[in-house]
């Protein structure tokens, strides 16, 4: 095994507990060509202030440890109306699942530029810090164009991490 990857939701003590402690033992286990990282669920916007506890407890440990953190938010996908609390749970497991099958396959795609290799996909998804996932298609010619794209796609973004409330115009 030359990469693990590990999936849990925030909030709840045994989601929390168990990708934490699980982290440390497999960070202080694994040989150092393993690549670890985690993805992590954030809570629904309406949970209890306990929920957010665990959850910034959780990110806390694994910032200590130098794992790389991918956060997807419940909140981000709150806004789907009509439908039921397993059809968004359902809607979160496919979009991690689709962009992390886009991530691992993504030396496979063809880009109007310079591909990326394997080698580069596998520093830049196991490098400590955080993540973040958008799908943009750049152009070539205008890069105005291109900064407006990323910024769009990071406005739309399911994953967590951009303040949407913030009011700052980015254009």
């Amino acid at each position: 095994v030359n990469r693990i990857v590990l999936v849990a939701s925030l909030g709840g003590g045994t989601g929390c507990g168990m990708i934490t402690q699980l982290a440390r033992i497999l960070k202080e286990n694994i040989n150092e060509d393993t690549r670890l990282r985690v993805i992590l669920i954030s809570p629904f916007n309406d949970e209890d202030i306990r929920a957010f506890k665990n959850s910034a407890i959780a990110i806390k440990a694994m910032e200590d440890l130098r794992i790389p953190v991918r956060i997807v938010s419940n909140g981000n996908f709150e806004s789907r109306e009509g439908r039921t609390l397993q059809e968004i749970h359902s809607a979160i497991n496919n979009y991690v699942v689709e962009t992390e099958f886009i991530l691992n396959e993504a030396n496979n795609h063809k880009t109007t530029g310079i591909n990326t290799d394997e080698a580069e996909i596998s520093t830049t998804l196991f490098a400590p810090g955080y993540q973040f996932v958008a799908r943009v298609k750049l152009s070539t010619k205008d890069k105005e164009k291109n900064t407006r794209e990323i910024i769009q796609k990071m406005k739309n973004s399911l994953d967590f991490g951009f303040d949407k409330e913030s009011g700052y115009d980015y254009r």
